[in-house]
C-alpha cells in the first residue's frame, strides 16, 4: 500500500472514530467490550465462534474506547474480509464479571488436563466473555429492538403504543436499531422485530 494511500485510510478512520465518539459519547463510558466479528453468513469460519471473532477489547473509559476502535477500524480497512464492529450498548460490571470468571476457574478443579490446559490457554478470552455475560449494574440497562428491514414504521408505533422510551436510533446494514429503555419482551411480536436485551452496537460494516 503506498504513503499517499496509508495516509488516506489513517484520515478515514480517525474521521470515523470521532464521529462515532461524538454521537455515541455515553455509550463509550464505563467498561464496555468492542468485537471485531466475521460473522458466519459473511462467509466467516463455521462452526468457529473462537476464530470468527478477530478481536475483542475491553474499555474503561471515553479515551480507551477510542483507542480500541480506532485499531479496530484500521484492520477492518486494510483486509479483504467482511468484518463489522460493535460495542455493548450496556456498562459491564467488573464485580460480576469477576464472579463468573471464579466459578468457571472452581469448575475447571473437577475438569481433566486437557480441558483445563485448554481453558487457561485462552484466560483473556474468558474473562472477556465472563464480562459480557455479567448482569449490567441496576438503572443502566438498555434494550435494542432489532428491525431486519427500512421500515421500522411498526417498531416506532410499537413503542409509542407501549409508552417505550427511544433513547436513539440509528441505521444498520439491512434496517435499523432502535435503543430503548427495558420493556416487557413477550409484547413484541416477531413480526415486528427481535429484541437484544444484552445487545451490541453496530458500529462499521
Amino acid at each position: 500500500m503506498r504513503e499517499g494511500k496509508i495516509q488516506g485510510v489513517i484520515d478515514l478512520v480517525n474521521k470515523r472514530t470521532q464521529s462515532f465518539i461524538d454521537e455515541f459519547q455515553e455509550y463509550t463510558t464505563g467498561t464496555r467490550v468492542l468485537l471485531l466479528v466475521r460473522r458466519s453468513k459473511d462467509g466467516g469460519h463455521q462452526n468457529s465462534e473462537y476464530k470468527r471473532r478477530a478481536l475483542r477489547q475491553v474499555t474503561n473509559d471515553t479515551e480507551d474506547f477510542a483507542k480500541a476502535l480506532e485499531i479496530m477500524l484500521m484492520l477492518q480497512a486494510t483486509t479483504h474480509y467482511e468484518y463489522r464492529v460493535y460495542s455493548t450498548v450496556n456498562p459491564q460490571s467488573l464485580l460480576n464479571g469477576e464472579r463468573l470468571l471464579k466459578e468457571k476457574m472452581l469448575n475447571m478443579d473437577y475438569s481433566d488436563a486437557e480441558q483445563k490446559v485448554n481453558f487457561y490457554q485462552r484466560l483473556e478470552d474468558r474473562w472477556v466473555g465472563c464480562l459480557v455475560a455479567s448482569k449490567t449494574p441496576s438503572g443502566e440497562k438498555k434494550f435494542i429492538i432489532d428491525v431486519d428491514k427500512f421500515d421500522d414504521s411498526d417498531a416506532l408505533d410499537f413503542c409509542t403504543e407501549n409508552d417505550i422510551h427511544i433513547y436513539r436510533k440509528y441505521q444498520t446494514k439491512n434496517g435499523w436499531h432502535l435503543i430503548v429503555e427495558p420493556f416487557n419482551s413477550a409484547l413484541l411480536g416477531k413480526d415486528i422485530a427481535d429484541l437484544q436485551k444484552e445487545g451490541l452496537i453496530l458500529i462499521a460494516y
